[in-house]
């Protein structure tokens, strides 16, 4: 589906699978014995379709080289057509584009019903023999990613195909027939479960369909960034309100490129509203060939399931599809945290990996990792996009007894007290869907917890393993926290504000201010930072004595020897203050603007502005430079406003 939508997309969830540098960790524990599966993510499937005359051909993965083939040759008229699009002409677009989506489409079609047009099957079968990721490697169609070598072998991990177009429980079943061929095969008790994406869905319902027998039969389970609860994506598409949100997928793109230059700073969303035409202009096309997948209305949130039943199905010609979906969110999604808790009990050590602090590429204003919604990987209760809960708030659940950790993190975006599993949920700020190989934490945290014999109990068992982290990718140049306190708080203990550089060049640090508390962190001597190293910065002032109050610290710095065409920038960290008794919580404001996604610009250009005028040498060069880039963007986007005609929702 992602690549039917855009091929922009496509590529930017196959950076998932893009290697990493190795890093230097040490494991203290051994690795299990026990058999790995790995569930994988949307689309990530081969599939072969039964011809007629009793042959087999592989259908998916789309051969790129045919796509590329068929626009050169047809490239003046696409570019006929795209210009007319640019003034609203869709039927040329249409016209032209028709043909070809069903060319390298069409045979993934299925009918009203749900069921598949045609004979076509996951290219891995069932047995053990044929799901051995040796096998695979040999053959040549799966690579061992790096940062995985060593701790798993080969021989004994197993691949779990699904036939993505069909439903979580179709597929569910066929994971659960894997589990017990392989239990069968090599002769072991249980099974270790790597499920990423739409895999934590099919893994979620496969312990859902019998917790406490399927629990029983697994070890280890890490769900990274799952699409328990649905996707922003279906929901956006078939609610054709899918406008792909540009600046937010050039975000992703560095992330998973690890770019070291702000591309999407220059880039805004109103210059590239071509994708958006062109889905609006292919809708129908789309909506024939992909919108009748079950496995689209079981992305679909809980609590927008049915209204977008009543828009888009029939209830005679997509009766079975119908009662299908309805089966699943009402018995599957609906129950996670009693179903997941149950499995627990049976034996399967559970652990959840979500994003959080990103708006959806697809359009919504929701909390996510750009793709999947932070309450659907986790149950969490969240605050709408661009707010935090107020200063004061108190969990919905029950609080961790834990002293020093909290359920509600740091930017106060989250309610974790409300996940399906409360205290086996990790999250990190800024953490792009698919890219766990990006960042030290998210790597080693989904090792130890897939294929260790002593993974965490819980978020509270390690400090280096908090509930909430800020994402560490080079992308983001700068980390920061403070010296006494968990990672993201504060208290009147903490003296320092060690900041980490997490690029590959020096930078200097020119500037450190903090909103929302009474002290100051001056820049002192320790302002040059080379790459992997921190710096310690002296807090001057005293914390008033108060809890659950919001605050931010900005650090603002200069690359030093680089090609960058953004070599000044910055990143602003949130920080809850834990210094005494909560503030008191005003229950008629639940939310507040968060200063981090509002107004910050306007308020750092004057910071900047003041900046230019007091300070001396490259600080002073360095700020202006930030300060032209602010205002040539804003320039930019200004005139992008003016000129470009955006597409209607459908």
């Amino acid at each position: 589906m992602k690549k039917i939508i855009s091929v922009l997309l496509a590529s930017v969830l196959a950076l998932s699978c893009l290697l990493s540098a190795a890093y230097a960790y040490e494991y203290e524990s051994e690795f299990s014995d026990y058999p790995l599966i790995v569930v994988g993510g949307f689309s990530s499937s081969q599939l072969v379709r039964h011809n007629s005359d009793g042959t087999d051909e592989i259908v998916w993965y789309m051969d790129v080289n045919d796509v590329l083939e068929t626009v050169k040759q047809k490239i003046l008229p696409l570019l006929d057509s795209l210009g007319k699009l640019t003034v609203g002409d869709y039927d040329t677009i249409r016209e032209f584009l028709s043909p070809y989506l069903y060319q390298f489409f069409g045979f993934m079609q299925v009918d009203h019903q749900g069921h598949s047009v045609e004979d076509i099957d996951p290219r891995i079968e069932l047995t053990a023999d044929s799901a051995r990721w040796s096998n695979m490697v040999t053959e040549g169609d799966y690579t061992l990613d790096k940062h995985m070598t060593g701790y798993i072998d080969e021989d004994n991990t197993y691949i779990c195909g699904s036939d993505f177009r069909l439903g979580a429980i179709n597929n569910a079943k066929r994971l659960g027939v894997l589990i017990d061929n392989v239990l069968e095969a090599t002769g072991a008790e249980k099974v270790n479960i790597i499920a990423q994406s739409y895999g934590g869905q099919l893994t979620g319902t496969y312990l859902s369909l019998d917790p406490e027998a399927n629990g029983a039969k697994v070890n280890n389970v890490m769900m990274m960034v799952p699409a328990l609860g649905g996707a922003t994506l279906a929901s956006d598409f078939l609610s054709g309100n899918l406008h792909v949100n540009m600046e937010e997928l050039i975000s992703y793109l560095e992330y998973g490129f690890m770019s070291e230059s702000d591309f999407h700073y220059l880039f805004e969303q109103d210059w590239f509203y071509l994708a958006n035409y062109l889905i609006a202009a292919c809708f129908d096309d789309l909506m024939e060939i992909a919108g009748y997948w079950p496995s689209i209305w079981d992305f679909v949130p809980y609590g927008e399931y049915k209204d977008l039943i009543a828009l888009r199905l029939d209830p005679e010609e997509s009766s079975e599809l119908i009662e299908q979906t309805t089966y699943f969110h009402e018995n599957i999604m609906a129950r996670y945290t009693e179903n997941l808790q149950r499995a627990q009990a049976a034996g399967a050590t559970i652990s959840i990996l979500a994003g959080y602090g990103l708006p959806a590429v697809t359009g919504s204003q929701v909390q996510s990792d750009a793709i999947i919604p932070t309450n659907s990987s986790t149950g969490a209760t969240c605050a709408p996009y661009g707010t935090r809960f107020n200063d004061g708030y108190t969990c919905v659940g029950e609080e961790t007894e834990v002293e020093g950790y909290t359920h509600i993190s740091p930017s106060m975006e989250i309610d974790a007290s409300t996940c399906y599993l409360p205290d086996n949920t990790w999250f990190m700020d800024n953490y792009f869907h698919g890219m766990e190989n990006m960042t030290e934490y998210t790597r080693t945290l989904f090792i130890r917890q897939s294929v260790s014999t002593h993974p965490l109990k819980n978020v509270y068992e390690d400090k280096a393993y908090p509930q909430f982290h800020a994402s560490e990718n080079r992308s983001l140049i700068v980390h920061a926290q403070f010296d006494k306190s968990l990672e993201g708080y504060v208290s009147s203990e903490d003296r320092k504000l060690i900041v980490e550089n997490d690029s590959v060049s020096p930078i200097a640090v020119t500037d450190i201010f903090v909103d929302g508390a009474d002290v100051v962190i001056p820049l002192g001597t320790s302002r040059i930072i080379q790459p992997g190293k921190t710096a310690s910065f002296n807090v001057t002032g005293e914390l008033d004595k108060v809890g659950r109050k919001h605050m931010t610290v900005t650090v603002r710095y200069a690359q030093i020897g680089v090609s960058s065409i953004t070599p000044v920038g910055q990143r602003s960290f949130d920080f809850t203050i834990m210094n005494g008794d909560p503030v008191p919580y005003d229950a008629n404001t639940p939310t507040v603007q968060n200063r981090l996604y509002s107004g910050l610009a306007e308020k750092l250009d004057a910071k900047v502005a003041e900046d230019v005028l007091s300070n001396n040498g490259s600080i002073r060069v360095a700020n202006l430079f930030y300060l032209l880039i602010s205002r040539v963007t804003k320039l930019f986007r200004l005139l992008g406003a003016l000129t470009v005609k955006r597409p209607a929702a459908i």
